[in-house]
């Protein structure tokens, strides 16, 4: 209930600060998901290699 009631607070609240508020959580998330994006694309490369 708690979580719910404070997602629903952060879509009420202006975009614009909604953003600031999360924008450097949001770049630390992206990297992450880049990074592990980019990790799992090599290593299905390399499986794929090893595999032909």
């Amino acid at each position: 209930m708690v979580t719910t009631n404070l997602l629903i607070l952060l879509y009420l609240i202006m975009p614009q600060m909604r953003m600031a508020l999360v924008d450097a959580g949001w770049m630390r998330a992206t990297a992450k998901l880049v990074s592990a994006l980019r990790w799992s694309a090599k290593s299905l490369l390399q499986a794929g290699r090893h595999r032909v």
